[in-house]
């Protein structure tokens, strides 16, 4: 079971040009030039509790800081206490356990990790923080040293009863050294979920990096970050749990950068790995089926087999570049002397040796190459974003509408990224806030107890932003009503536009949680995020006039990763637009499909575990003109297709479906469109898989058309736009109880 803590109310192939931007971080040199990533760090504000001024933490290395650091944790987010625990520039002392228990919407921000350290000096085989019950909260900025004798740096484990379920954490721009562990996560079995890592470094940690403990360990998201000499970087063995990781750096790992012991969803895309012993391994000869995404990485080692899947998989094997100086074959998948046979999809890949690949099984192999020599460089990872001093403008606690519109006017007039800061309270807002065209601010909370809450009898939104502009909101929270848009985001559909998502949650909205309608131009990108529980559909993504009239242009809705659960309507719906969904887990709350389309447009899912009633479909393609593409992903319910097909196509590979699905397809569509599923397995006693047999006709030229979106929609750097178009950002907004959380139009 997956535990959840919604708030209530509250080409062909790919071109030359894509296929370099899709690996553009690793494979650059590290003197190479990048795209600057257009981040920075604002605070501390006054709101904040300073540890040093209100709780005499010294912070000079050689003072005990232990008892003032607990203060200051047993405190943060009380009642009259700030939800955010600045800790300035210095070295703290600590000898036992620091504890932080039932916590939710809390923060905990170091100046700088290069300047900022908590430093372990208790007993060998000491924990240095344990946070148990404590969801939609951050740690950043920090540096945790466990002075070669720590047993973890930072232990997270809901204690199974504790309001509230742990999930929704963040931990950015973080270092973690010379411990065994940098991050336990679960070690209560009882959860650990939806958390996300950000540009952190784990360093000479001798068991793992990040260590996954349980069942209900579940969507960690590790982006941008590098793992040194450790054990291994990423794993759950022992315990369980699933994690996916992204454009992130690995060197020398004494075992292997990501280990697999326990089955579940796995994916791992544009990766570096140099001088490892190993890549991606597993428990060898295990029984359990986990459908697992290798797409886009870089290795350079020496080991028989950087890649060894020792399970039934299914496997997506996509442009992964392998350089060995080993003849051996660096990609394993199965083990059929025990075990039924695995599967793999094997397309794009770069290899060294001349036989590349063993699959004891169905394999659908298709441009893979070998060649004397590759080229692995260190790759350019985005910095910790430097501290920016902009001119802040304070809004009075619990202002109304019209005094937070006054200092948003005065924030535009000045520019420059002013920022408007809304401290933890409530804001009754009972007029629309606008922020103008052409403005460049910022709107920064102290969290999501930094609340816009509705109070109006009109239509709305909360809050509306014209463009063109530029606006970055932050930590805070927008409550609307059933009639009233949250977030409206007009005027927004310049060629190169762009919506950037980073963990925000959108949550119980009337009509929609996301709503791109009818844009042409605009990119929205979205990364951990959550959404769910909407009396209606969640994602909504109409495609403009263009779009509709066949001549699609730049528009498209990509979901990165995230989480999703419990809407009445469809999770996410398509009309002639482009939607891609990728790393995200979705239980339903009934029969409701994950995915319908319509109409004309693109779709890839990927990556995906869809639980829910196998009554209704998981995906509805009704009347569809379009390409949508199904790959590697957990299903509990089947694919239907009716109406007019005419024209569409379909494609299927490495869906494991659950034990009561009887037929994986039902097509009743006349005139009928191509389709073609194939390496299709089906759950069954004691949690082992057996193959379903593959169905259609296919190409290697039409699967390579087929994978076109998965193999070119990757995450961007985040740079700055031009000035005459949309660059609206989000960071760990909350928006909820909505007629439409976030509304994008033209």
């Amino acid at each position: 079971m997956h535990y959840w803590c919604w708030e209530a109310g509250v080409l062909k192939s790919p071109s030359a040009m894509a296929l370099a931007f899709v690996l553009l971080l690793t494979t650059l040199g590290p003197h190479a030039a990048a795209p600057e990533w257009d981040e920075e760090f604002i605070g501390p504000f006054a709101s904040w509790t300073n540890v040093q001024t209100a709780y005499g933490a010294k912070g000079d290395g050689v003072a005990d800081d232990t008892a003032a650091l607990q203060r200051a944790f047993n405190e943060v987010g009380t009642e009259r206490h700030s939800p955010v625990l600045y800790v300035p520039a210095g070295t703290y002392k600590v000898t036992s356990t620091l504890q932080l228990t039932s916590r939710i919407h809390i923060s905990i921000i170091g100046a700088d990790p290069a300047t900022t350290t908590l430093t372990w000096a208790g007993d060998s085989g000491g924990v240095v923080v344990r946070m148990t019950a404590m969801a939609y909260s951050k740690v950043n900025r920090l540096t945790f040293d466990g002075s070669g004798k720590a047993a973890v740096l930072l232990d997270q484990a809901w204690d199974c009863k504790s309001p509230p379920f742990d999930t929704g954490n963040e931990y950015a721009d973080d270092v973690f050294r010379d411990a065994e562990i940098g991050i336990r996560g679960g070690n209560n079995d009882c959860g650990f979920a939806e958390t996300s890592v950000w540009r952190s470094q784990f360093r000479n940690l001798t068991t793992a990096g990040i260590a996954l403990k349980n069942f209900n360990a579940l969507d960690l998201w590790v982006w941008y970050s590098r793992f040194d000499g450790c054990g291994v970087g990423v794993t759950n063995d022992p315990g369980a749990g699933n994690y996916h990781v992204y454009n992130s750096a690995f060197r020398g790992s004494k075992t292997s950068d990501l280990y697999m012991k326990n089955a579940g969803g796995f994916n791992i895309r544009n990766n570096t790995s140099i001088g490892s012993k190993a890549f991606f391994t597993t428990q060898q000869w295990f029984l359990h089926p986990a459908s697992i995404t290798l797409q886009g990485n870089a290795i350079s080692t020496s080991s028989v087999t950087p890649i060894d899947i020792g399970n039934q998989g299914p496997a997506a094997i996509i442009d992964n570049r392998i350089e060995s100086s080993n003849a051996g074959p660096p990609v394993k998948v199965g083990y059929e002397v025990i075990m039924p046979s695995g599967d793999a999809l094997l397309v794009g890949n770069r290899f060294t040796t001349s036989q590349p690949f063993v699959v004891k099984g169905r394999s659908l192999a298709i441009d893979n190459t070998a060649s004397s020599r590759l080229t692995i460089a260190e790759p350019v990872l985005p910095p910790t974003p430097p501290r920016r001093t902009p001119t802040v403008l304070d809004v009075p606690a619990g202002a109304g509408a019209a005094a937070i519109q006054q200092i948003i006017n005065s924030a535009h007039r000045q520019g420059q990224r002013t920022v408007v800061h809304l401290p933890a309270a409530n804001y009754p807002i009972d007029a629309p806030l606008v922020v103008p065209a052409e403005a460049d601010i910022q709107i920064i909370g102290d969290g999501a107890l930094s609340a816009l809450n509705w109070t109006g009898t009109g239509v709305g939104p909360v809050l509306r932003i014209e463009g063109p502009t530029r606006v970055v909101l932050r930590d805070f929270r927008v409550a609307g009503a059933p009639g009233v848009d949250g977030l409206v985001i007009d005027h927004a559909d310049q060629p190169g536009s762009r919506v950037y998502l980073n963990q925000a949650q959108l949550n119980g909205s009337a009509r929609a949680n996301l709503m791109a309608d009818r844009v042409d131009h605009l990119v929205v990108d979205a990364r951990d995020i959550g959404h769910g529980t909407s009396p209606g559909r969640s994602v909504t993504v109409v495609g403009g006039p263009l779009a509709a009239a066949g001549t699609p242009k730049t528009a498209r809705v990509n979901i990165f990763s995230g989480a999703a659960c419990c809407s009445q309507g469809p999770t996410h719906s398509l009309v002639n637009g482009s939607l891609l969904v990728r790393d995200t887990w979705y239980e339903a709350g009934g029969p409701i499909p994950f995915v319908t389309a319509t109409g004309s447009g693109r779709l890839t899912v990927a990556g995906v575990r869809v639980a829910q009633s196998a009554s209704a479909p998981a995906f509805d393609f009704t009347s569809f003109h379009g390409r949508a593409t199904l790959l590697t992903s957990g299903i509990d319910a089947r694919v239907n297709v009716e109406g007019n097909a005419g024209g569409s196509s379909l494609f299927a590979a490495g869906l494991l479906m659950a034990t009561d699905v009887t037929a994986y397809l039902t097509d009743t569509s006349r005139p009928m469109g191509r389709v073609a599923f194939q390496q299709m397995r089906k759950m069954s006693a004691r949690a082992s898989s057996t193959t379903m047999a593959d169905t259609g006709r296919v190409t290697n030229e039409w699967v390579q058309q087929m994978l076109e979106q998965t193999r070119s929609e990757q995450p961007p750097v985040i740079e700055t736009l031009p000035k005459d178009v949309t660059d609206v950002r989000l960071y760990r907004v909350t928006i909820a109880g909505a007629r439409v959380g976030v509304l994008i139009e033209p």
